[in-house]
């Protein structure tokens, strides 16, 4: 059968010898779309379901539009600069650093200049996110600490 380019997962029940071909391909294509976007997510996806239900009824989510239920559990894809007044607030001097150590004051002085793909992989090199829902840096929990590391 066919497998996932990616993992060793059969993504169809065709027989076990059956190779890739230029025959075959749209076939194959097909069955990594249903597997990626589909079958491989069905548990996750019934999972996040219950965990609604838990809190609401799911009903209740047609109240949203799309984009807002994204913007909610996603983040903003909308690009809005961080200012330096309010990195000061978010951030919090830790482990040896304060406020006016030259090295946060410079790192506020970087990051107020960052642009939307930038802050996007700054996030996703923190925490493995890429956005802040609500679109704000602000409303991060738990607040971000700036730490002196020694080495």
């Amino acid at each position: 059968g066919f497998y996932s380019p990616w993992y060793r997962y059969r993504i169809s029940a065709w027989g076990a010898d059956l190779l890739l071909s230029i025959q075959n391909v749209e076939e194959y294509l097909c069955a990594v779309v249903n597997y990626t976007l589909r079958e491989g997510v069905r548990k996750q996806m019934e999972a996040m379901r219950h965990g609604f239900s838990l809190v609401m009824p799911l009903s209740n989510l047609q109240l949203f539009y799309a984009s807002e239920m994204s913007e909610l559990l996603c983040g903003s894809s909308g690009y809005k600069s961080w200012s330096e007044e309010e990195l000061r607030v978010s951030l919090q001097p830790d482990h040896g650093y304060t406020s006016s150590s030259t090295a946060v004051k410079y790192l506020i002085k970087v990051m107020s200049g960052l642009d939307g793909v930038e802050q996007r992989a700054f996030l996703q090199f923190c925490d493995g996110m890429s956005s802040v829902t609500g679109g704000r840096f602000l409303l991060s929990t738990p607040t971000p600490h700036c730490r002196q590391e020694k080495c």
